[in-house]
């Protein structure tokens, strides 16, 4: 046991809590069962979200997926839930933790793999929430191109959270096969739009075509809406970022909402996304002429 809960131990006192804390923490680790916590201690932002996790479900067990032994006794004394946190995590807990259902927790385009008692809080933000603040930055964008990886897997709902925001905005969708060219489609796009929105895609987030992206919509007076804070602080307008805590206090509210259902119903439940962190480049956004407000919660980047 000396190791199952160190991920949660460092988590926790990185973040300041006292010791005090740490320890009712974990004493109510060890006396509950029924939800555990399969984490990947080699990936220290993995922690916020355990600690979102142990915000909602403080009694919350934690097995790091590289102990081996402690990960063979979670599977032979299965809990009735396993919240998965990251993709290596998951991909072990949907394979493996087949006596208990799964919740995906901070997993790039989760995958059930089949199992109807697998579901997840991807890491992926909201597609509504870009939607928010970009109405609210600039009300006068009517025309949007979403731009997404081949999976497409928040292709439709960036569509579906269009027409529920707004009648009147139109969002086009726009695949990026192939990467090397993805200078020429993205030039490409912003005719016609007055927005471009790069959906999740690891693919695009590289320094340089980021700068390249924020100086091609400034010059057309177009605004960027990015996936990463790093994407505003190099000039999109705005982006709508993974908010670690968050996904793990949602991933521990879904996981209490499965584990108190009958078995037999902890089934063919939805994805649920977290609320994501808000950035904003004020230069960006005076450059462009933007009058509209800044949204509540936004970091302005000045």
């Amino acid at each position: 046991m000396a190791r199952v809960l160190q991920l949660t131990v460092r988590a926790m006192l990185r973040r300041g809590l006292t010791a005090v804390a740490v320890t009712a923490a974990l004493t109510g680790a060890a006396a509950r069962a029924d939800v555990a916590v399969l984490a990947q201690g080699a990936v220290p932002q993995y922690g916020q979200v355990v600690e979102g996790i142990h915000a909602i479900a403080p009694g919350a067990a934690v097995v790091d997926v590289g102990d081996l032994p402690a990960l063979e006794k979670l599977l032979a004394t299965p809990p009735e839930v396993v919240v998965a946190v990251g993709a290596r995590a998951f991909e072990v807990a949907r394979s493996r933790a087949t006596r208990s259902a799964v919740v995906g927790a901070a997993v790039l385009n989760p995958d059930t793999g089949g199992r109807r008692d697998v579901t997840a809080v991807p890491i992926e933000a909201r597609p509504a929430d870009a939607l928010e603040a970009l109405a609210a930055l600039a009300p006068g964008a009517r025309r949007i191109v979403a731009l997404h990886s081949p999976d497409g897997a928040q292709a439709a709902e960036a569509v579906r959270a269009a027409a529920a925001r707004r009648p009147g905005l139109k969002v086009d969708l726009k695949q990026v096969d192939d990467i090397a060219a993805f200078k020429w489609v993205f030039l490409g796009a912003l005719q016609d739009h007055d927005a471009i929105w790069l959906l999740p895609d690891a693919r695009v987030a590289r320094p340089e075509l980021v700068r390249f992206m924020a100086q091609a919509c400034l010059d057309r007076r177009v605004a960027l809406v990015g996936f990463l804070d790093g994407m505003s602080r190099a000039g999109a307008l705005v982006s709508v970022a993974a908010d670690l805590d968050a996904i793990g206090r949602e991933a521990a509210r879904l996981a209490a909402e499965v584990e108190a259902r009958p078995r037999e119903e902890r089934r063919d439940i939805p994805f649920r996304h977290a609320p994501g962190k808000l950035y904003v480049n004020d230069r960006t956004r005076a450059a462009l002429g933007l009058t509209g407000a800044l949204p509540p919660r936004a970091e302005v980047f000045r």
